[in-house]
């Protein structure tokens, strides 16, 4: 998938357990990765167009997910202990393991 601004983007179906714990960590992501231009993640992956505008769903933000590669380890495992907490995730998932899998993805596009 193109965009008119030279994006390249892909779409791929995940299997559900996946697709949670994706979803999950792009929550914790969002609140803890300085966001561009101070604008929420939320908002930055929004629709807008002249006649109306709509919050992105559904999707899983590769960009967002692929920077929990860069972050020091002790701050990943604390971002694994929030997603545990917060979000009621049942992670049996070490931080290598949530790397690895990142990775694997980020490697598909």
């Amino acid at each position: 998938m193109g965009a008119i601004s030279g994006y390249i983007g892909l779409l791929l179906q995940l299997p559900p357990p996946l697709y949670q714990l994706l979803m999950s960590l792009q929550l914790v992501l969002a609140k803890y990765v300085p966001s561009v231009g101070k604008i929420e993640h939320g908002t930055w992956r929004s629709f807008e167009s002249d006649e109306r505008s709509d919050v992105s769903c559904g999707f899983v933000d590769g960009d967002l997910i692929e920077t929990y590669l860069d972050l020091p380890k002790t701050v990943q495992q604390e971002l694994i202990k929030e997603l545990h907490g917060e979000n009621n995730v049942q992670l049996n998932t070490s931080v290598e393991e949530l790397v690895k899998i990142i990775e694997e993805l980020a490697r598909i596009h």
